[in-house]
């Protein structure tokens, strides 16, 4: 059995350099691309923040569920982005509050439909019955689903959005025997694709649409295979979506970089750069209009030995999927801190003893 894992759609998100509407036209026809070219695939998740606010116009979400009536073959499992005793926690986007985009009689409607299921700490789990096997889907919102594992199901899927991982200070880590509980566990609320288990991802934002570090900003969704264990997972990104990137220019390389970005469908933010690099920088703002904007405060006077040095011993020490996060937290530090020492010491207990 195979399904679709989505997540964090944010439609109505207003990104830069695009509208909104930009935003949700690019949105419905990849989603529309995408089900249409689907092949056995009964079932399609979608891991909360479908929309980017509770305010969002019932006309938009109208046109998304629309979409998703036109292909009755397909069933549709959404959760909000979240709810029950952590909707305090999500200001902004689409949790389950008393104002909940989905509580709206218009958009309520439609999961009276065969195909289309919401999942909500009013009805947390669902039995989704495909050929002669049994899908059982469990919804967790900031936290694990509360549900008992329902014994006649052949599949059990876990559908959460929050912060979770291997960070106990502001994640929920992930430990075997929950992991062991689901044959899959398909994650949304960060918008990066990241895996945290053989059967537990994060999808990442379907088309980005806010600034990200470099290795970070492809959009997309997975295909996951049941039929294998672990599941397999094949991820697919669109080649023509917009990128959102967060650059630092600090060297020759970097700026090269930056020249040879496809400005068809690049937005860069440059975070921090060297003095030196100001004029080509400018030269590069003026031929891109709106293209490239740099942050307030990124201009970064040569940094001496010592600071390079530090730059240096914790990029190789820190493992490959965080040096983007640890170089740009570093050049932030470094922007801010007159006490190097004690930017080492806190960046040395921040990343390596964490």
């Amino acid at each position: 059995m195979k399904l679709y894992h989505l997540s964090d759609l944010h439609l109505g998100a207003v990104p830069s350099g695009r509208s909104a509407g930009e935003h949700i036209n690019l949105v419905l026809t990849k989603l529309k691309e995408i089900l249409s070219r689907a092949e056995d695939v009964p079932v399609v998740l979608f891991a909360g923040d479908t929309f980017d606010s509770n305010a969002v116009s019932s006309s938009v979400a109208r046109e998304f569920f629309n979409l998703l009536s036109n292909f009755p073959a397909i069933n549709f499992v959404l959760i909000p982005g979240g709810g029950h005793k952590n909707e305090s926690e999500i200001s902004g986007h689409d949790a389950y509050t008393a104002d909940s985009i989905y509580r709206r009689p218009e958009i309520s409607a439609f999961f009276r439909k065969e195909n289309i299921h919401l999942l909500s700490p009013e009805t947390p789990s669902k039995v989704i019955s495909v050929s002669d096997k049994k899908l059982a889907i469990y919804a967790g919102f900031f936290d694990f689903p509360e549900e008992e594992i329902i014994p006649e199901a052949d599949y059990h899927i876990a559908l959460l959005h929050g912060a979770f991982g291997s960070n106990e200070q502001y994640e929920k880590p992930l430990k075997s025997n929950l992991l062991e509980r689901y044959h899959y566990l398909a994650l949304g609320h960060y918008h990066r694709f990241k895996k945290l288990a053989e059967n537990a991802f994060y999808a990442g934002a379907f088309i980005p649409f806010e600034f990200l570090a470099n290795t970070q900003a492809e959009g997309g969704f997975l295909e996951v295979d049941l039929s294998a264990k672990p599941p397999q997972i094949l991820r697919h990104t669109f080649d023509d979506a917009p990128l959102y990137l967060r650059l630092q220019i600090h060297s020759e390389e970097d700026l090269e970089r930056l020249k040879n970005l496809d400005f068809t469908k690049a937005f860069v933010r440059i975070d921090s750069y060297l003095e030196f690099y100001e004029d080509e920088l400018s030269r590069l703002c003026s031929h891109f209009e709106e293209k490239i904007t740099i942050s307030e405060g990124a201009r970064l006077n040569s940094p001496d030995d010592l600071v390079l040095q530090i730059i240096n011993e914790l990029l190789q020490s820190v493992p490959e999927e965080i040096q983007a996060e640890v170089r740009e937290f570093l050049l932030y530090g470094l922007m801010v801190s007159r006490q190097p020492r004690e930017l080492k010491e806190f960046l040395i207990k921040r990343f390596l003893e964490s």
